[in-house]
């Protein structure tokens, strides 16, 4: 059995190392209310789209969807109209549609499946609209990722997942381990998910004297807070979103082409 296995071809990843092709993998992306979030995945979603790599992790060029369910859909065209000139010809393979919540129960499942049949990529934003019931509840949580494999079973659509954490003391940082008890309702959604990303507030540096640096709203630190399938850990890195192009670049000086 362990040939039989060795011998399969490599893992068809969409984002390398963070989203393989299978029924039962999802990416979460988590983080503090207005940290970003949405614009990281959208920085996804045109890296996808263009077969473009995202922060070095190779991708897979398909149609993808996204589903928003809270802002204003001026706003969010507007986003995508400024990260658009960064992704020449991608706007063909992105579809999105802004919608008022959808329960996934058996009735939501069907209407899902209209919505996002034909993309191989869908980022849900924000995940809490899609869960029938009460999304603190372990027994609904459970319920919910069932249905969400079913759902990528039936349309080879893989999903990406918005939450946000629980409202933190605003002068504390969220520590990547502690994520599981930071994530608003169930732990079950970290527990499924095969890549769990964490986007927080970057602390403030010292110069060479040890003084603290002005702080930089628009620095952020990502962390790797789950990976399943990685060969390796993945490094932390250190992003500034550039209000010109709407993306977030990488500041850590380890970053490399061939790797977090």
């Amino acid at each position: 059995m362990l040939n039989d296995i060795a011998k399969r071809p490599p893992a068809d990843d969409l984002v390398q190392d963070l989203l393989p092709d299978s029924s039962s993998a999802y990416m979460l992306i988590c983080g503090r209310s207005g940290i970003g979030k949405t614009f990281l995945a959208l920085n996804i979603l045109h890296c996808v789209a263009a077969g473009k790599p995202w922060l070095s992790h190779k991708t897979k060029q398909c149609k993808v969807g996204y589903l928003s369910f809270e802002g204003s859909d001026k706003k969010i065209a507007e986003r995508f109209e400024k990260i658009a000139p960064s992704f020449p010809g991608a706007g063909e393979n992105i579809y999105w549609e802004h919608s008022l919540p959808i329960p996934l129960n058996s009735k939501g499942l069907h209407k899902l499946e209209e919505i996002i049949i034909g993309c191989k990529v869908v980022i849900i934003d924000p995940m809490r609209p899609l869960v029938a019931g009460d999304y603190t509840s372990p027994k609904d949580a459970k319920i919910f990722l069932e249905l969400l494999t079913q759902l990528q079973n039936e349309t080879s659509t893989r999903m990406i997942l918005l939450h946000h954490i629980r409202k933190p003391d605003r002068r504390l940082k969220v520590q990547p381990e502690d994520l599981q008890y930071e994530v608003k309702g169930a732990g079950e959604y970290v527990e499924g998910a095969t890549t769990v990303l964490l986007l927080e507030r970057a602390g403030q540096l010292h110069d060479a004297q040890g003084r603290f640096q002005p702080t930089n709203t628009g620095e952020k630190w990502l962390y790797a807070v789950k990976v399943k399938d990685a060969p390796t850990n993945i490094e932390p890195v250190r992003l500034k979103f550039n209000p010109d192009t709407f993306l977030f670049e990488p500041l850590t000086p380890s970053f490399k082409e061939d790797g977090w």
